[in-house]
């Protein structure tokens, strides 16, 4: 449904998942078509836009990140030593980013 590039086909996609998923997942359907809507808003936006909506991956690769760095560490001495390693982490994914951009 979110690579539908219009609401009319995103309706359709909507009507072919409950034909085929609706009896195994009758809450997704159900949810999607009370909160039209809130939903229908999404189309009005560019796809580039929509793409930075839906995706996880930033948000992903942060979460990697931290965890990469936190993982070899047993413990932190204090709570601000935690929050200098979590700070320093968002600095590389940032600079990261800027080379992708």
């Amino acid at each position: 449904m979110y690579t539908a590039n219009t609401e009319e086909d995103e309706q359709l996609a909507l009507t072919e998942f409950n034909d085929i998923w609706g009896k195994k997942y009758p809450h997704i359907a159900q949810s999607w078509t009370s909160n039209w809507n809130e939903l229908s808003t999404f189309f009005k936006y560019p796809q580039s836009i929509k793409t930075l909506i839906y995706t996880t991956n930033p948000i992903e690769s942060l979460n990697s990140t931290i965890k990469r760095k936190t993982k070899t560490k047993g413990s932190f001495p204090t709570i601000d030593s935690a929050f200098k390693m979590l700070y320093l982490s968002t600095q590389e994914v940032q600079v990261k980013w800027k080379k992708l951009e």
